[in-house]
C-alpha cells in the first residue's frame, strides 16, 4: 500500500510513526514544504526568549530517523501542487530545482496547517520588519533579524496564545512589547473575568496593551491604530490568528467545511474515502455544542494522527467530539481551561451554573503556597461538570487535568467533591482546590448557598437590600463597595439586631470563604434572602480595575542609592516578614502589626504570594503614609520594601 502524506508536523508526522508501527511493508512518503519536517512550532516563542538556547532542539524528529528507524521516505522543500483523484496522483514540485513529478497513492493524507492571518492592513505587503512565526523558516528569519539590526522594540498585533507567548519572551530578553488586540480581551478561549488576569501581569511585567483597538496602517518605522495612536517599534509580529490550508482540498474537490475547514468524518475521512485530513486544517465537533469548530491544537492533531493510521490498517478507532483542554505560561502565571467556556454555553442555549473559588496550591501553612482561582461550570438539573477554568502561579496544570478527566468520564460535582487526591502539605490542602469547587458547587446546585457573581453587582436594588462587608474594619478601611456597611464576621452574631429582616442581603468578602460563612450564620438566623460574592472582592476589582482607563507608564518610585559592597549590607533599620502562604488580608494584617514596633524612618521587607498583595501593599502605604520603594515580583513571590514615614529627600541604601 502506498501511503502518501502532504505535511510533516504534529499530525502528518505522528501518521507516518504510527502506521510504521501497525504496518512494516507500507511504503510511506512524506512531503513537507519547510526545509524541516516535526518542528515544534509550540516551542519557537521560547527559542526566541532564549529558554530554549539550542535551535536543533525544535526539531522533534531528527531528519535521519525518519528514513533509518521509521523507514520513511522524507521529501523536504517540496510543494504539492495539484491532486488528480480519478487517478489518485500528486503533482509535486521541488521548491529549491523548480522540478516537477507525479507521484501515486493509494491513501493519501492531507496535514497541509494553516497559514496566519493577514488582516487588512494599509503598508503590509511593503513591511520588511514584519514577522509571522508559524514554521522554522519564520523562526529563523526573525530570529536573524534580532540580531543583525539589535531590535529593542516589538509590537505584536494580536493577543491569542502565540501573541502572549511572544510578548512574555520578548520583553524577557529585554525588549519594549506592544500588543494590540482588536477585541475586549487578551486569550479569547478563556471568559472574561479569567482572562483579564492576565492582562495586568503583563502589564506589570511591563507590556503595554493596547486592547479594542486595530492597526490600519505600518510604514517603515510607525504602527497606525484606528483610535488615532501611533506606536514605533523595531519590528511586528502578526499573531492575528490562525486560518486552515484548504488550497489542495479546493482544488481536488474535496469538501471545506461552513467555517472554512475540511470536513471530515469520525475517522478522519473526507468525502473521498481513500483522502484523509487531520491537524489545523480541520474542523472538529465541539462535545457540549454539536457545532463545528476550529481548534489548532499540537495534541488533537496527535489523536487524530493515531485514528487516520489505525483505520488505514482496518480498526475502527474513532476521534470523539473536542472538550478542548488548554494551558498556556504568562510570566509567572499559568492559565488553563478544560470543557466549554460560559460564552460558549450562552451561545449555545446550554443552561449552566458557576462558582468561583479563591484557593491556594498548597496547605497555608506551608512555605510559598500561591493563590488559584478556579472557575467551575456545570449543568443546573444534576451537576454534570461542564467546564473549568483556573489562573494561578503553581499547581494550576494538575487541577485542570484532574477537571478535564472528570468531563471526559461524564461525571458530576458530586465525584469532584469525593475525589481521594493525594495530599501532603507541599503540594496540597486536606481538602484539595478541586475538592473545595465541587463542595461549593454542590451547596450552590442544592440551595444551601446562594452566589453573587461580579457582574450582578451593578444590578443590585439598593433601597431593598443591605450590601454588609464581613471583612475587618482595616481592610474596609483600605476599599471597600459603594454602600456597603462593615460588619466584621467576628462580630456579626452580636451585631445582628442591626441587621433588617426585610431586605435582601449581600454579604462579600476578599476571596468568598468568609462571606459564605456570614450566609450560613444569617440564614440559621431568619433571613430569607443571603446571597455572597462568588470570587470575592478580589476578582470583583480585578474585572472593574480593567475597565478602567489603563495607563502604560511603570511605577514611578524615589531614587534608591545602590551600596558598592560585595556582600548586601543589612541596615540596622530594616524589618523583614515573611508572609508567604497567608491569604489577603494575611499580608496587610503583618504589616499593621509590625507598624506598632518600628519607627520614623525604619525600613520594612515583605514578602508575599497572594496575588492581591501587589494592590493592596500600594493602598497601605497611602493610607499610612508609608512611601513603597520597590515592588518585586519573582516566579510569583511579591517582595515590597518600603520606609515608614520617609523624610522629604532621604535616600535609602539597598540592594
Amino acid at each position: 500500500m502506498k501511503i502518501v502524506i502532504v505535511g510533516a508536523s504534529a499530525g502528518g508526522a505522528g501518521v507516518a510513526a504510527r502506521l510504521r508501527r501497525l504496518d512494516e511493508h507500507a511504503q510511506i512518503s512524506l512531503f513537507e514544504r519547510s526545509h524541516t519536517a516535526s518542528f515544534a512550532t509550540c516551542g519557537i516563542p521560547y527559542y526566541l526568549g532564549e529558554v530554549i538556547t539550542d535551535r536543533t532542539r525544535l526539531n522533534v524528529v531528527d531528519t535521519e530517523d525518519f528514513e533509518n528507524i521509521l523507514g520513511v521516505s522524507l521529501n523536504c522543500n517540496v510543494q504539492v501542487e495539484t491532486i488528480d483523484r480519478a487517478a489518485k496522483t500528486l503533482q509535486v514540485r521541488d521548491l529549491k530545482s523548480g522540478q516537477s513529478h507525479t507521484h501515486q497513492y493509494d491513501k493519501l493524507v492531507l496535514a497541509p496547517g494553516g497559514s496566519a492571518v493577514t488582516p487588512p492592513i494599509k503598508g503590509i505587503e511593503q513591511c520588511k520588519r514584519l514577522f509571522s512565526v508559524r514554521n522554522a523558516e519564520d523562526t529563523d528569519a526573525l530570529k536573524t533579524y534580532i540580531t543583525e539590526n539589535q531590535s529593542r522594540s516589538a509590537t505584536i498585533v494580536g493577543g491569542g496564545f502565540i501573541g502572549v507567548e511572544m510578548a512574555e519572551n520578548l520583553r524577557t530578553v529585554g525588549m519594549q512589547v506592544n500588543i494590540i488586540e482588536a477585541g475586549a480581551q487578551l486569550m479569547n478561549l478563556w471568559d472574561y473575568e479569567m482572562a483579564v488576569l492576565s492582562h495586568q501581569q503583563l502589564r506589570n511585567h511591563g507590556v503595554d496593551l493596547y486592547l479594542r483597538q486595530r492597526v490600519v496602517e505600518i510604514d517603515d518605522r510607525r504602527v497606525l491604530l484606528d483610535s488615532g495612536l501611533t506606536l514605533e517599534s523595531d519590528l511586528i509580529v502578526l499573531a492575528a490568528g490562525i486560518k486552515p490550508d484548504t488550497r489542495l482540498a479546493r482544488q481536488c474537490g474535496i469538501t471545506v467545511g461552513p467555517i472554512g475547514g475540511i470536513k471530515t468524518n469520525e475517522f478522519m475521512q473526507t468525502n473521498d474515502p481513500d483522502i484523509y485530513a487531520l491537524g489545523d486544517a480541520v474542523e472538529v465537533v465541539d462535545r457540549f455544542s454539536h457545532q463545528p469548530m476550529l481548534m489548532p491544537l499540537a495534541g488533537l492533531a496527535q489523536k487524530q494522527a493515531r485514528v487516520v493510521a489505525e483505520h488505514m490498517v482496518g480498526r475502527r478507532r474513532r476521534f470523539n467530539p473536542v472538550q478542548t483542554s488548554a494551558i498556556t505560561k504568562i510570566f509567572n502565571q499559568t492559565l488553563a481551561l478544560t470543557g466549554s467556556s460560559e460564552k460558549k454555553l450562552r451561545a449555545a442555549g446550554i443552561p449552566y451554573l458557576k462558582t468561583y473559588i479563591d484557593a491556594t496550591s498548597h496547605a497555608g501553612f506551608y512555605p510559598d503556597a500561591q493563590p488559584l482561582l478556579i472557575k467551575l461550570l456545570y449543568t443546573r438539573d444534576n451537576g454534570k461538570v461542564l467546564g473549568a477554568q483556573i489562573a494561578g502561579n503553581t499547581g494550576v496544570d494538575k487541577r485542570i487535568d484532574v477537571i478535564a478527566t472528570i468531563i471526559n468520564t461524564g461525571n458530576t460535582i458530586y465525584d469532584l467533591a469525593e475525589l481521594e487526591l493525594s495530599y501532603a502539605p507541599p503540594f496540597s490542602s486536606a481538602k484539595d482546590p478541586v475538592n473545595v469547587a465541587g463542595m461549593v458547587a454542590v451547596n450552590q446546585l442544592e440551595k444551601n448557598h446562594r452566589a453573587l457573581h461580579w457582574h450582578e453587582l451593578p444590578d443590585i436594588d439598593l433601597q431593598n437590600s443591605l450590601l454588609i462587608d464581613v471583612r475587618t474594619a482595616e481592610e474596609y478601611e483600605l476599599s471597600h463597595l459603594e454602600h456597603s456597611i462593615n460588619i466584621p464576621l467576628t462580630e456579626l452574631r452580636t451585631r445582628l439586631p442591626e441587621i433588617p429582616k426585610d431586605k435582601k442581603l449581600f454579604v462579600y468578602c476578599a476571596q468568598g470563604k468568609k462571606g459564605y460563612f456570614a450566609s450560613r450564620i444569617l440564614s440559621q438566623h431568619g433571613y430569607s434572602y443571603i446571597a455572597n460574592l462568588s470570587g470575592g472582592l478580589r476578582l470583583f476589582n480585578a474585572v472593574t480595575n480593567e475597565q478602567k482607563p489603563q495607563t502604560v507608564k511603570p511605577l514611578e518610585l524615589p531614587a534608591v542609592k545602590k551600596t558598592t559592597e560585595k556582600t548586601p549590607r543589612i541596615p540596622d533599620n530594616l524589618l523583614r516578614i515573611d508572609a508567604c502562604g497567608m491569604n489577603c488580608p494575611g499580608p496587610i494584617m503583618k504589616l499593621s502589626q509590625a507598624l506598632r514596633n518600628v519607627r520614623n524612618g525604619d525600613m520594612i521587607e515583605i514578602s508575599a504570594t497572594d496575588s492581591g498583595f501587589a494592590e493592596d501593599v500600594k493602598t497601605w502605604c497611602r493610607k499610612k503614609q508609608c512611601t513603597l520603594v520597590r515592588l518585586d515580583n519573582q516566579k510569583g513571590k511579591l517582595t515590597a520594601l518600603l520606609v515608614v514615614g520617609m523624610p522629604e529627600g532621604r535616600q535609602i541604601a539597598t540592594q
